[in-house]
């Protein structure tokens, strides 16, 4: 997959599922799963230790919404 073939997009505030839509309309709905292992080229562009997501069905590269806290961290109880 080519660096022009990747779709990206930005979380909407609390989003856990990806509301990307095929060409007939339909809904994905797949789980936004944080992505560790991504390639070279996703590292190129957003840099080696970016917090990314991506959507488990369709593949759609989500970036974290500015608002929210850095989800990078350890767990704060």
């Amino acid at each position: 997959m080519t660096p022009s073939e990747i779709k990206v997009k930005t979380r909407l505030l609390k989003q856990r599922a990806c509301n990307e839509k095929d060409a007939k309309g339909k809904l994905c709905a797949g789980h936004l799963k944080r992505w560790y292992a991504f390639g070279p080229e996703v590292a190129e562009s957003f840099g080696k230790d970016a917090e990314i997501y991506r959507c488990e069905n369709c593949k759609t590269l989500y970036l974290p919404n500015p608002e929210e806290s850095p989800r990078s961290g350890t767990l704060a109880y």
